[in-house]
């Protein structure tokens, strides 16, 4: 830009050019910046303040979903909403939680920045297994809620609840051949078809399951495969050990349910009859000389037990035993029970129930839900 100077015969007092000059760019500069006003100073945010509003017509395309694995790729469920006024970049968060808990420990199903959100049925599967145990229809309460996308993250508003009904699913990883060892016996008529079996989640050729025995002095074989074959079936060998040219395995005593263990690297085998599982550890309050006794439910393979805890750890553990105790890993997502998993942690005192399931080997699950009525310990 250029600034013309004015001619004059006369003689100006000092400074007087330069204070029009001045003048002049000052009044050239404020028509530029006119020209280039951001678009904040044309169009001013509105301001959402905690509590002065709430997100309305909350819903969900449905209020009841049963979750099936053979459906896992579906959509399972839709949400949506009416958008908060204003020009604010916000994020809206479904959250989920248990009945009468009044979201003190909500679990986020996801977020988006526009008034709809969808789950398939693994993405809802995998959140809602910390609030719903699978396979028992359980209801929650859903809500979204606002937070700014941008600023502090602070929340703005929320919806009013919904509730639904939802049923999971345990997640079952089906293992071929060479991975599993069936065990056919006299307890199931020697079908292999429909034989248990110990699986080698890892494939290194160590097995290891939780085979229900139904019949007293139970007789069976190891097979690895689904044929009976020579090359394939093994025998009991003694002293734990298995191979050809044995005898049947058989287990002098009660029915009941063993945890099964075989090593093809070593040929050795062996058991431990579950007398009971038990929640041990410093988070339990009501334990006296033996641990808390969890209930087996034979229709649906899983061990339960709702009890008061503490601030502390525990693990599951068997017969009162540590012999063989029981931790928890993730595994793709899920809570899973492992005997080299870390301890179950509880950070906020009150009643839980705790969930073992260990009927299918290799697809072990568990779940820690915190319950919102008063039980008395060791009780429904």
């Amino acid at each position: 830009m250029r600034l013309f100077t004015p001619k004059t015969q006369s003689k100006q007092a000092p400074g007087k050019t330069n204070c029009f000059l001045i003048g002049v760019a000052f009044l050239l500069l404020t028509a530029c910046q006119k020209q280039v006003e951001s678009p904040d100073a044309i169009v001013p945010h509105t301001e959402i303040k905690v509590g002065e509003t709430s997100i309305s017509d909350f819903r969900a395309s449905v209020q009841a979903v049963v979750l099936q694995q053979s459906s896992s790729e579906n959509n399972a469920i839709s949400f949506s909403w009416t958008p908060l006024p204003g020009n604010n970049p916000l994020r809206y968060t479904i959250e989920a939680g248990a009945v009468q808990s009044h979201f003190s420990e909500p679990i986020e199903l996801g977020s988006s920045s526009y008034a709809t959100i969808g789950f398939l049925v693994k993405e809802l599967n995998q959140k809602m297994s910390r609030l719903a145990p699978t396979g028992k229809s359980t209801k929650v309460e859903i809500r979204v809620k606002a937070t700014d996308l941008y600023g502090d993250h602070d929340v703005l508003v929320y919806s009013e609840a919904v509730s639904l009904d939802i049923t999971t699913y345990q997640p079952i990883t089906e293992y071929a051949y060479p991975q599993y060892i069936k065990l056919p016996g006299n307890y199931q008529e020697w079908e292999l078809s429909n034989a248990p079996q110990i699986v080698s989640v890892k494939n290194d050729g160590e097995y290891e399951g939780y085979i229900n025995f139904t019949r007293q002095n139970p007789q069976f074989m190891f097979v690895k495969g689904c044929k009976w074959e020579i090359t394939n079936t093994f025998t009991n060998l003694g002293a734990n050990k298995f191979g050809f040219g044995g005898t049947l395995f058989s287990l002098t005593g009660n029915e009941g349910r063993y945890f099964v263990k075989a090593s093809t690297n070593k040929n050795t085998w062996n058991c431990t009859r579950i007398n009971k599982w038990g929640i041990h550890g410093t988070a339990v309050t009501c334990a006296g000389e033996t641990d808390p006794v969890m209930t087996y439910d034979a229709a649906t393979g899983k061990y339960m037990i709702t009890l008061a805890l503490q601030a502390g750890e525990f693990r599951f553990r068997a017969n009162d035993d540590d012999a063989l105790t029981l931790g928890k890993e993730i595994k793709n997502g899920y809570d899973t029970p492992s005997a080299i998993g870390k301890n179950f942690t509880v950070t906020t005192p009150g009643y839980y129930t705790i969930y073992l399931n260990l009927s299918s080997a290799g697809n072990y699950g568990c779940a820690l839900i915190k319950e919102f009525n008063v039980f008395a310990c060791g009780k429904e």
